[in-house]
């Protein structure tokens, strides 16, 4: 029990210090202003000392509780924005806007696993609750419902999984996140459906699941990116350098890797596609591709000099490529539509 606390006040300090570094950082055009003459630097290091002091009694005071839930100070967005979504079912359409996903913060650690030799940390966090508030609107050919609406999933597990790699300065980073979200239970509300009550029954559960694979993608990128840029910003802090041996041009290719997930293209959000085939409509929303900051040197590099001509012989392949897409056909203005959701895996891309 005591090593379980510890990890998790260790745990909780790292994600409370990089809020309060991102808290108090001064604005990037104007430099940090220097201590005044007046005030030693013993007098600033007494302050920090303090601050963290009462960070750690705060995190103390918290797993005190009989069921303490998440970590106090820690960045989670709650509520987080989802974007709009949109569903067809026989003849009927849905749409839902202004949604908003309510209980992030309130997350429980059950199980954290750190294994050095796989250089890999497994956790396992649980929600009681995951509320969706919006707006909906649900158009037939003959009449039009609409009003608020709440979705609710119970018994939400969180699992990650995240690897670590050797940095070209022998730091630790990590690299790839795998994450996964599942539920046990789910409650709907749709206020005014009126004359549509009776139908909105027979396709109640196409709903909760349409809910639920709409918001996951947008909740793990979102952890995941806040995961993996917390983790890095606090392993850079450990004094221990590790050895490594990457080539100059592995070190580019590493370098690349981390610029594409900076710049948010793993996972990345494809522009929704559609177009017209004769009579029918076809859509793709919702379209999300993964691993594609999984590219690595699969061959030697050879140089070779032909005819006053430098010629190089390079190959670089990527791990295996995964995606999931809404699909949609229509006819009649939407009115009569098929869709569904489709996944797809790419073993692995090679370029020479």
């Amino acid at each position: 029990m005591e090593k379980k606390v510890i990890v998790v006040l260790l745990f909780g300090l790292f994600c409370v210090s990089c809020a309060q570094d991102e808290a108090v950082a001064p604005p990037t055009e104007y430099p940090p202003a220097p201590p005044e003459e007046d005030e030693p630097i013993t007098v600033m290091e007494n302050k920090s000392e303090k601050k963290l002091s009462e960070t750690i009694m705060t995190i103390l005071e918290h797993y005190k509780q009989d069921d303490p839930l998440g970590i106090p100070g820690a960045p989670i967005p709650d509520p987080m924005p989802i974007p709009d979504m949109k569903k067809s079912f026989s003849m009927a359409r849905l749409n839902m806007k202004n949604v908003q996903l309510y209980g992030l913060k309130k997350f429980r650690i059950e199980h954290v696993l750190a294994d050095v030799t796989e250089m890999k940390v497994e956790a396992t966090l649980s929600i009681d609750v995951l509320t969706v508030h919006g707006n909906y609107t649900l158009n037939t050919l003959f009449s039009k419902a609409a009003g608020p609406f709440t979705v609710k999933m119970g018994k939400v597990k969180v699992t990650a999984i995240a690897s670590m790699e050797v940095e070209v300065n022998g730091t630790l980073e990590a690299q790839e996140m795998d994450m996964d979200i599942k539920f046990e239970s789910i409650d709907m509300d749709f206020q005014g459906l009126g004359f549509f009550a009776n139908m909105f029954q027979g396709i109640m559960n196409s709903v909760g699941s349409f809910v639920f694979d709409s918001i996951k993608p947008f909740v793990l990128a979102e952890a995941n990116t806040n995961m993996r840029k917390d983790i890095n910003k606090e392993i850079k802090k450990f004094p221990k350098k590790f050895p490594n041996s990457i080539s100059p041009f592995d070190q580019l290719v590493c370098e690349v890797r981390n610029q594409v997930r900076a710049k948010g293209f793993d996972p990345y959000l494809v522009p929704d596609y559609n177009n017209s085939v004769g009579i029918f409509d076809v859509g793709l929303t919702h379209t999300w591709l993964y691993g594609l900051s999984s590219f690595h040197r699969t061959r030697d590099i050879k140089f070779e000099f032909k005819n006053k001509t430098v010629h190089i012989f390079l190959e670089v392949g990527t791990g295996a490529i995964k995606g999931t897409s809404n699909w949609e056909v229509s006819l009649v203005a939407g009115m009569i539509a098929k869709d569904g959701k489709v996944s797809f895996t790419v073993d692995y891309i090679r370029v020479s």
